[in-house]
């Protein structure tokens, strides 16, 4: 889905937008991550 939308891109827009999911996916996991001192068994489950 993403790739032709890629390719009609130069390249470093390219890399940027992979950059900005990549970076994006960090922060959500750090949230987690930090949530899960509150609520482990949410996690868990």
């Amino acid at each position: 889905m993403f790739f032709p939308i890629l390719s009609r891109l130069s390249p470093s827009k390219a890399q940027f937008l992979i950059k900005s999911l990549f970076f994006s996916r960090i922060i959500f996991l750090v949230i987690i991550f930090s949530c899960n001192d509150m609520i482990p068994l949410i996690v868990i489950y």
